[in-house]
């Protein structure tokens, strides 16, 4: 009998290492380094406690632990969390901002969101 399983695939970036350039991913993306540059991920993407992002992120889904200077364009959500730091503009059809999430900027919330 076969069995169904579906392959979680996470593409991971490690604390301590440091890119400059654009990162694109068909997969899910966990950023826990420091990145230069635009992020476009096809899936979910997490900034965690110790991910620094110097660029714009577009993605279905953003959760943010860490920082993020650049704009946030998401068709699906945008999660900010009580330890993220966002300075930038978001775009997305959904946000969730918990308390002791610092965000200085602007906020556009598009439902139909095709970004």
């Amino acid at each position: 009998m076969k069995k169904n399983t579906k392959e979680v695939v996470v593409s991971l970036l490690n604390e301590g290492t440091q890119f400059t350039g654009d990162i694109e991913s068909q997969d899910d993306l966990c950023i826990h380094g420091w990145v230069s540059g635009s992020i476009n991920a096809c899936r979910k993407l997490i900034i965690g406690t110790t991910g620094q992002i110097e660029g714009d992120i577009n993605s279905p889904s953003v959760v943010v632990f860490g920082v993020v200077n650049g704009n946030i364009f998401s068709s699906g959500f945008v999660s900010l969390k009580n330890t993220s730091q966002v300075t930038g503009t978001i775009t997305t059809a959904q946000i969730e901002i918990e308390s002791g999430a610092e965000f200085n900027g602007d906020c556009c919330i598009e439902r139909n969101a095709n970004v």
